[in-house]
């Protein structure tokens, strides 16, 4: 038996809540000043996983994305 346990839905990336950096250098650098170029220059090629805790959107899976959209105000 097959279920589909998941939709895609947009979401303003503001509004979601970031978990705890594990590292202030990966915010850095040119491997994320990369991720910013990409994401300004073509979008969002990865989805951005997210769940919903306390009626608050939390990201599960992209926060260096959801950080670069926030930044470059995507």
């Amino acid at each position: 038996m097959i279920q589909n346990i998941s939709e895609i839905k947009m979401f303003p990336v503001d509004g979601l809540i970031l978990l705890k950096e594990n590292s202030s250098l990966r915010y850095k650098g040119p491997k994320y000043a990369g991720l910013k170029r990409s994401v300004k220059n073509r979008g969002v090629l990865a989805p951005i996983h997210i769940g919903q805790l306390d009626n608050k959107m939390h990201v599960a899976d992209g926060n260096r994305r959801t950080t670069a959209c926030r930044e470059i105000d995507i």
